[in-house]
């Protein structure tokens, strides 16, 4: 009885996800394609955008996991939590670049937004270019700085080594951006993909889905 119970409750989610589709009029089925590749793009615009106006290394512990990510592109091998250790290059970009006053209470070496803009402009285009100049070689040497991320599983970090050794040519806040974006909108289309499945196993409507979707990739 169990097992046919099961049979039937399958029989029955696979009817209900036919019949949110198959009952669709054929304009009615363009206007859902239409509404689902805005919210796509909405998703991806937003993924974008953040990426592109969070300052370099406001992200929550952001030089830490770049760092792991550096070393495995580096082909270090996966870190030794005891001991593994930032590049020279990214301990250099957190002494130039500014942060706010939540990072420098977890990296006290760091410039504050209201230092840096204290500073005469001149200075403030000396430590820019400084920033986006850090000589490449940094990128294969050892600072003294641990990386206390370094314990955290290897899955995600290994997936961004490829593009961050491919890229390893620009600078570094340019290639902190592009896998950023990179990041970003591989996850929004996971979300997408998973949050759509999760509606129309639940029966949510259409319309209905389509709220709750814009509503997660407004936030």
């Amino acid at each position: 009885m169990r097992s046919l119970s099961f049979a039937v409750g399958i029989r029955d989610r696979g009817r209900s996800r036919a019949a949110s589709t198959d009952g669709l009029r054929p304009t009615q089925l363009r206007q859902a394609m239409k509404t689902g590749h805005l919210l796509i793009a909405l998703a991806a615009l937003n993924a974008i955008l953040y990426s592109m106006l969070l300052p370099l290394w406001e992200g929550f512990d952001e030089p830490f996991h770049f760092g792991y990510v550096q070393g495995l592109a580096n082909q270090q091998g996966f870190p030794d939590a005891r001991s593994a250790r930032l590049s020279r290059e990214v301990r250099d970009s957190i002494l130039l670049a500014p942060a706010s006053q939540s990072v420098k209470n977890n990296l006290p070496q760091v410039t504050t937004y209201s230092q840096f803009f204290s500073w005469s402009p001149e200075r403030r285009a000396a430590a820019r270019r400084a920033l986006y100049n850090i000589p490449r070689d940094y990128r294969w040497q050892s600072s003294d700085v641990l990386n206390y991320e370094a314990q955290h599983a290897p899955l995600e970090f290994a997936l961004l080594a490829i593009p961050e050794r491919i890229l390893a040519g620009l600078p570094l806040p340019s290639r902190v951006l592009l896998l950023r974006i990179l990041t970003a909108l591989s996850c929004s289309f996971l979300l997408y993909a998973g949050a759509s499945a999760l509606c129309i196993e639940v029966g949510v409507r259409e319309n209905h889905r389509n709220i709750a979707l814009f509503s997660v990739f407004s936030s």
